[in-house]
């Protein structure tokens, strides 16, 4: 059992034998206190071999629980010890009791279904019902002599009912009554309502007090993993009694969710008297080892690194479990879907979108103290926005974001007029720069993010009014003295150019389009480099219309150019059908009948079949060729909108968008009569038509019309003749604007989408065999070894493929007249 079974920790493990045999252990038997008095950090120990060290036990426990009640008992006597912890605080040995009882539940929660969970977390019924004595009194003696007599009569099976009903009525004269009473009567209520209570009250991170918040943490994520173990993301009232009781204690919510909040701002790293386990990947460990002999020669890259170049978002705030357990159970509190059947709603999700800003306080005239303004959940916004701009590099702070802009007007609003908007932009784009190492779900809340913020006027024209000094992370060309706006936009675009070529994801493009056509109107100063793209995308995209529309006409393709290495026509020219839902999802089989018929016969039924089934198959292709034509003729539209609301609103700031439509104007020749785009393509033969002639005119004025001439020479014209251009000569359109609505049903988006990140941590051992919810398996680490400087996109010790992609939005369309 490696450390696990050292003298350290086995007195620990025998305590447990104790309890799990086939005795009562009284609630004021010594062994409980000795329960409450390891003062060994059971968190130093690794957690899977810890399970398996108490596997044995458990079984046990469980075998013989029905006869002593010790599982409840043991539940029971950490459900007080949590109540006590609120007033007086915590210490090593009440988390280590937490510990245990986190151990035990988790065991069972992989195992058993919610009515046979609720048999060894819960006081069996009618135990309080029944009227109290002392031990040997008259009720347990009654029970006895009762189950005595019926234990003759019926034999061993009723001998196990009496057995548990004299358990149950020792176990009755031994409560209290008070912990219970406020839970109604409920054991599990009161474990999980004395969890959220230590959580609420806040305490100073010593290190008992920061090792209780952690196994506290623990505890209510390892309650509510029940949903990790059914098929569906909302279940039916019951099904997760665990969840049930947390999303009933509504007076906790505020407190909960602003402790929560708390943690993952401050992220308070490991007292230093505290020893964690911390999982190494082994895969790492390998690779340092591989590559020890070229380690010299790394040193100066390594040394320029760690001095000069700027930290990642990722490498700017310590390592603190605390922190990152309570933003995973954050998600999975605010995630979680009620049955629809339930009288209570999600107060945690309640919670976070009426959250307020702390540094927006009032005074209290009694008191005179400071206190929020509704009494709702409160944590300083500035706080929160610069922990969000130093996590983002990190899927769960991601979600976060998302569900604070989705959900807290309040807090949406302060983003946006904020004047450091690189702060969240900036790690945002970074992890969009590297869309290859991220999963379709990855991608959609960072474009979903992207598409929320731009839905804003404001926003789209501040992001161009920041100015970068350098783009560290962008390799492609150096990005100097670049606009974030200008950088927002070629990321966009170059999202939109690798979904294309690789992922072919109909709702990511919709996304990057939406985005973009949001910021198209406000759009100033942008790059050469964000208008070739922009260009080049409509290209991309005029050139698979026209391949579809031949095919659709039955004209015959020409061959694609290839270039030097042989591919045709470069990167993106052959680009694959885009992924669509096929009208039939399979054929049906044909039977043979009986007796077997003739080889002539089967030979003709084996025609008639094949023809049916390329009949089918031909009318499903038709349809799928035609959603796949449509699909793109509404993506040149877009664009070309794109274009146009550009031009319309801020030509004059955007010189290298006019050189480049100069420069490329062959692209648009072929669009120019196009029943479905000659209204768009005239605002841009417009632009063309007048600056091609001042360009002429300039170039014959300078003595260079007959020679070379250079793109500077060219540029400069355009932007001296730009400075007069009156936005009257162009033909005004609707402003094309996008908003993101959640589906009718998101949590089936995100349930498993959170609960995948908790699988991920480490701390945590789950069994992946029996998770329902999505599939998980191991994935190898992402870190390319020919890149040293890149950071891992995942640092979880295993990682989880997702659920399938699926819409987690709605697009609506609101084209109001400029």
């Amino acid at each position: 059992m490696g450390n696990v079974s050292s003298h350290v920790y086995q007195p620990a493990i025998n305590l447990l034998e104790q309890i799990a045999g086939p005795r009562p252990v009284p609630l004021d038997d010594k062994i409980w206190q000795t329960v409450l008095s390891f003062t060994t950090p059971a968190s130093r120990f690794d957690p899977a071999e810890v399970e398996v060290a108490v596997r044995p036990h458990l079984a046990t426990l469980v075998y013989n629980n029905s006869a002593t009640l010790n599982l409840q008992r043991l539940l029971l006597v950490v459900a007080r010890q949590l109540a006590a912890c609120t007033a007086r605080g915590g210490s090593v040995a009440d988390a280590n009791a937490v510990f245990l009882a986190r151990t035990v539940l988790k065991d069972l929660t992989e195992q058993l279904n919610a009515e046979q969970l609720l048999g060894f977390a819960e006081l069996p019924q009618g135990l309080l019902a029944a009227p109290a004595a002392g031990p040997g009194g008259s009720t347990a003696g009654a029970a006895a002599g009762e189950g005595g007599a019926a234990a003759a009569a019926t034999g061993p099976t009723a001998a196990a009912a009496v057995s548990l009903g004299t358990a149950a009525a020792d176990f009755r004269a031994e409560l209290g009554g008070e912990l219970l009473g406020s839970a109604g009567g409920s054991l599990l209520t009161a474990l999980c309502k004395a969890g959220l209570q230590v959580l609420a009250s806040k305490p100073d991170m010593r290190p008992g007090n920061y090792l209780l918040q952690l196994e506290v943490v623990h505890l209510l994520l390892v309650l509510c993993s029940t949903q990790l173990f059914t098929p569906s993301a909302r279940s039916v009232l019951g099904a997760h009694p665990f969840l049930d009781a947390i999303m009933q204690q509504a007076d906790l919510a505020n407190p909960v969710v602003e402790a929560l909040l708390t943690h993952y701002i401050r992220m308070p790293g490991v007292p230093l008297s505290l020893k964690i386990y911390m999982p190494t990947d082994t895969r790492a460990m390998l690779r340092i080892v591989r590559t020890a002999a070229a380690s010299m020669l790394w040193l100066p890259y390594q040394a320029y690194t760690l001095l000069i170049r700027p930290r990642t978002p990722s490498q700017s705030h310590p390592d603190s479990p605390l922190g990152d357990a309570s933003l995973l159970l954050l998600l999975a509190l605010i995630f979680h879907a009620p049955p629809l059947e339930a009288s209570y709603g999600n107060p945690f999700r309640q919670s976070l979108q009426r959250l307020q800003d702390a540094d927006d306080q009032v005074d209290d005239p009694e008191g005179g103290t400071t206190v929020g303004v509704s009494g709702d959940a409160a944590v300083p916004y500035g706080a929160l926005f610069d922990a969000l701009g130093r996590t983002l590099s990190n899927e769960r702070a991601v979600l976060l974001l998302y569900a604070l802009l989705h959900g807290s007007s309040r807090f949406h609003e302060y983003c946006l007029v904020r004047s450091d908007l690189d702060t969240l932009l900036l790690p945002l784009l970074e992890l969009l720069y590297f869309a290859h190492q991220r999963t379709a779900n990855q991608l959609y809340m960072l474009l979903i993010i992207l598409l929320m913020l731009s839905q804003d006027s404001a926003f789209a024209q501040n992001v161009h009014r920041i100015t970068l000094q350098s783009v560290p992370f962008y390799r492609e060309r150096s990005m100097m003295r670049t606009s974030l706006g200008s950088l927002l936009v070629v990321l966009l675009l170059r999202t939109a150019h690798y979904n294309l070529a690789k992922l072919r994801d109909v709702y990511l493009h919709t996304n990057t389009l939406a985005a973009l056509a949001n910021l198209a109107p406000h759009m100033s100063g942008l790059s050469s480099h964000a208008a070739q793209r922009l260009v080049s995308l409509f290209h991309l995209l005029a050139r698979r219309y026209n391949k579809l529309q031949a095919a659709a006409e039955g004209v015959p393709i020409a061959e694609t150019p290839r270039d030097s290495n042989g591919v045709p026509g470069g990167l993106y020219s052959d680009l694959s059908m885009v992924s669509l839902p096929t009208p039939m999802a399979s054929l049906p089989t044909p039977i043979s009948p009986s007796p077997q018929p003739s080889l002539d016969t089967l030979a003709g039924e084996d025609s008639a079949a094949a023809a049916a089934a390329a009949a089918v198959a031909a009318v499903a292709a038709g349809q799928q060729h035609e959603l796949e034509l449509q699909l793109f003729a509404d993506f040149l539209r877009i664009v070309l909108e794109i274009i146009n609301a550009i031009l319309t609103n801020t030509l004059p700031q955007n010189p290298e968008l006019v050189y480049t439509l100069l420069h490329r104007a062959e692209v648009f020749a072929p669009f120019r009569d196009h029943p479905r785009y000659a209204e768009l393509m005239e605002n841009i033969q417009v632009v063309t038509d007048f600056f091609n002639r001042k360009v002429e005119e300039g170039l014959k004025a300078q003595g260079a019309g007959g020679g070379e001439t250079s793109a500077e020479l060219v540029l400069a014209i355009v932007k001296q003749h730009s400075r007069g251009w009156r936005r009257d000569k162009l033909r005004p359109f609707p402003e094309l604007r996008f908003t993101y609505e959640e589906e009718a049903n998101p949590e089936e988006f995100f349930v498993p989408y959170v609960w995948s990140l908790v699988v991920a941590y480490p701390a945590i051992p789950w069994n992946l065999a029996a998770i329902q919810l999505f599939t998980p398996s191991v994935i190898p680490a992402s870190v390319p070894e020919e890149e040293p400087g890149l950071s891992p996109s995942t640092t979880a010790a295993h990682s989880v493929d997702r659920v399938p992609s699926l819409d987690p939005l709605r697009i609506h369309t609101d084209a109001s007249a400029v």
